[in-house]
């Protein structure tokens, strides 16, 4: 029961350890009230494996860091859904409300579409949400044109990373690419968040040497470099 004990020698003793080294390395830093050793003893077991299990106890390890954002958590939550790590009606409820309190309606009506076609989503409650989500992504659709135009108009580059960010939900990450880099040659006031969207539609397309570029390029503030970091590991899968 020695938990400080069980880090240092692992620490001491294994250069590379296994991944049974590492997984007795992660519950001896839980026990021990270790976060920093737990994140880095998973993040290895991610990398080597990407066990849907392992991806759980990262992500709730990352959702409980200080200062997240709503934007941060729903990073968390999609990474839950890209990892397998989504299975409960209140899951799905929760991604698809963050994506629609976001303004990002048509990632909503796919991920309640996923939950209905899992049989996990079934109630009345569950058909008026996705219902909501249809309406609001039918009309974000329609208004796309017009939105990346008034977005291109500003003095400032941050409106068109939201519209390229709603466009990766409809499933237009390459053009989503090209207005992020449009967005990136303007001022800025969230450069780490136009970096990491722009992470996030290269990999929605496919490309993840420059989807794990983008991500491993945010470096700060330090909650924002930790949600690039879970994307890069994610995109590295």
């Amino acid at each position: 029961h020695d938990a400080a004990g069980c880090i240092r020698y692992i620490k001491s003793n294994f250069k590379s350890p296994s991944d049974a080294a590492l997984e007795l390395l992660m519950r001896c830093a839980y026990d021990a009230g270790d976060d920093d050793t737990q994140r880095t003893a998973l993040e290895t077991l991610v990398a080597h494996s990407g066990k849907p299990e392992y991806w759980k106890n990262l992500l709730r390890l990352s959702e409980r860091a200080k200062g997240l954002t709503d934007h941060n958590t729903l990073d968390v939550n999609r990474l839950r859904f890209m990892t397998g790590n989504i299975n409960t009606k209140d899951e799905y409820v929760l991604l698809a409300q963050l994506a629609l309190q976001l303004g990002f309606p048509a990632e909503a009506q796919t991920v309640l579409q996923k939950g209905f076609d899992a049989k996990v989503l079934t109630d009345d409650r569950s058909k008026k949400l996705l219902d909501l989500a249809k309406n609001q992504a039918a009309a974000s659709t329609a208004s796309l044109d017009k939105d990346i135009a008034a977005a291109q108009g500003q003095a400032q580059g941050d409106a068109l990373v939201k519209v390229a960010e709603n466009a990766i939900g409809m499933g237009k990450a390459k053009q989503a690419i090209g207005l992020i880099q449009d967005a990136m040659k303007k001022p800025l006031k969230d450069k780490a968040n136009a970096q990491t969207r722009l992470g996030q539609a290269y990999l929605a397309a496919g490309q993840k040497a420059d989807a794990i570029k983008a991500f491993d390029a945010v470096k700060s503030p330090e909650k924002d470099a930790m949600i690039a970091h879970l994307w890069s590991l994610a995109a590295r899968r």
